[in-house]
């Protein structure tokens, strides 16, 4: 949220403008508020203001000076008039002497609304043109190639090097692992965004460090930005709390500076950069083995799941926890079954959760519900781009030979003439309610061949994609 700063003589007026009007709604702070210049001036050698309004004619030192003070100092601050007709000369002073605007007294909400947009407006624009990485290059690289598994032990020290040389304690600073999913991506980069991807990835980053934290991004997969933020001390006893207060004010920022909404999941917590690395890399084991586990249950593996949960029992405590959350995670995006409580029998409770998924994925109708309905409505958004048959049985932890089985078993046809069905449904679609022409509709249903697109639109309706619409008639 940007910073603004009043300043006017008059004690009534300087309040009632601050009381009138929600600052923070139009995205803004009011950081400060003053009836002398001097004074302005002051708070201003030892603070940041984005926008100063300001009152011309005032005792001692007017408008006017302030602004020429106020450009010498702060050039980046946006300063704008407020006046009365008598002022209107001194005004024009200001504007020629780079004040961003003028209002005229009395103001209105809408003037003040249309100003603050300008303002703002103004401002991301100045933050884009003047944008730094949120962190340094090498200490992005030093935490990336950690957390993927790149550096050996011995450029383990190159980490330690790298935060102490930012003058974070490796051991002290508070780390949390975030994914920031950004769900209106594509139209955001369309309608608003005015730059290339990448530098909205750093002008996300930059809403974290206005509230003292280094994001540090790790792994980015279109509309989803891993990051491991850091803050080189902490001040409460409650790191919890500390990271949802930052995670609160970073959405604010980024709704309020580039009107863009986020949704940010937390996940490990830990003091101390290796902790952090040591839990994580904890986590993604634990990640790997439930989805593995899954994927047996799932094919209905009975012996092979006992065998796993065999090799389970035999790690550490934090391990197997680590596996009960994942496992009951899983269970919880993909199915209807009741979570399973985590207490101290933790191996207790995974094997209480496997079982309940044996016996819930024996049943046919709830298997049926389960994969046919998430591939089914795959098939029918994603339709019109490459869809791989590994990337679908994946989703729904089966084999490419199990997944193949099952889905002819259920749906009567095989995977791919299934989605070559639904790609000819919706051609014939496009041919009755549009006039776009067919080798158009052709790569938008998915095919990049117009002759296999043609022999299979034929086969499935005795018909020509000309003969279709002539027939039907286009819209």
């Amino acid at each position: 949220m940007y910073k603004l700063v009043l300043v006017d003589d008059e004690i009534t007026a300087l309040n009632n403008i601050a009381c009138a009007f929600d600052w923070e709604s139009m995205g803004f702070e009011l950081a400060a508020k003053f009836s002398l210049v001097d004074d302005t001036l002051d708070w201003l050698k030892n603070n940041r203001a984005d926008v100063v309004i300001t009152d011309i004619n005032m005792p001692c030192k007017n408008g006017v000076q302030l602004a020429a003070e106020i450009r010498k100092d702060c050039p980046s601050t946006f300063i704008v008039f407020l006046s009365g007709h008598k002022d209107f000369d001194y005004a024009m002073q200001g504007m020629n002497a780079g004040v961003f605007s003028y209002l005229l007294k009395p103001v209105s909400f809408a003037e003040v609304e249309e100003i603050c947009k300008k303002l703002k407006n103004e401002l991301n624009a100045q933050n884009i043109n003047n944008m730094r990485e949120t962190a340094p290059m090498v200490l992005q690289r030093a935490v990336s190639d950690f957390y993927h598994g790149r550096q050996d032990k011995q450029d383990g020290q190159n980490l330690y090097e790298a935060f102490v040389k930012e003058g974070i304690d490796p051991d002290a600073a508070l780390v949390v692992s975030l994914e920031v999913s950004i769900p209106i991506l594509e139209q955001y980069l369309e309608k608003t965004w005015k730059y290339d991807r990448a530098r909205l990835y750093t002008a996300i980053g930059n809403q974290a460090s206005l509230e003292n934290f280094l994001l540090l991004p790790v792994s980015t997969a279109f509309d989803k930005i891993k990051y491991v933020a850091v803050t080189a001390s902490h001040h409460t006893s409650d790191s919890t709390a500390e990271i949802h207060s930052f995670v609160n004010i970073f959405e604010n920022n980024c709704r309020d500076n580039l009107n863009l909404p986020l949704n940010i999941s937390i996940g490990q917590i830990c003091v101390g950069i290796f902790n952090y690395v040591k839990a994580e890399s904890l986590m993604r084991r634990a990640q790997a083995e439930a989805t593995a586990l899954l994927k047996l249950v799932m094919e209905g593996k009975t012996k092979k799941v006992n065998d796993v949960l065999s090799g389970i029992q035999e790690d550490n405590d934090d391990f197997i926890r680590a596996v009960t959350i994942a496992f009951n995670e899983h269970l919880m995006r993909n199915t209807q079954i009741e979570i399973i409580n985590i207490g101290d029998a933790q191996m207790d409770c995974l094997e209480t959760a496997v079982n309940k998924a044996l016996s819930h994925f024996n049943s046919d109708d709830s298997l049926n519900d389960y994969v046919v309905g998430k591939v089914v409505n795959y098939i029918k958004t994603h339709y019109m781009g490459k869809i791989s048959l590994l990337e679908i049985a994946s989703s729904v932890y089966m084999s490419e030979y199990h997944f193949c089985r099952f889905f002819k078993k259920k749906m009567g046809l095989n995977f791919v003439d299934y989605l070559n069905k639904i790609r000819i449904e919706q051609a014939q679609k496009l041919l009755r309610q549009t006039d776009l022409k067919v080798n158009e509709i052709c790569t938008m249903v998915g095919y990049s061949s117009l002759k296999y697109f043609f022999k299979l639109f034929k086969s499935q309706t005795s018909m020509t994609p000309r003969e279709y619409r002539l027939h039907n008639g286009a819209r």
